[in-house]
């Protein structure tokens, strides 16, 4: 997963941080903030299950 939806997917979940509050501490917009959270949810999907088969 880069690095930037790495970093927005902790500040959402972990630190629960709102996408406005994300969007606006990097100068972007929030649909920038939610697609990036749509690609990062599925990229750890993917990932954790292909940690799932053997």
């Amino acid at each position: 997963m880069p690095e930037k939806q790495a970093h927005r997917l902790y500040a959402h979940y972990f630190l629960g941080l709102s996408i406005k509050q994300i969007a606006k501490q990097e100068g972007v917009t929030h649909s920038a903030v939610s697609l990036s959270l749509k690609k990062a949810k599925k990229n750890l999907k993917t990932f954790l299950l292909k940690g799932l088969t053997y």
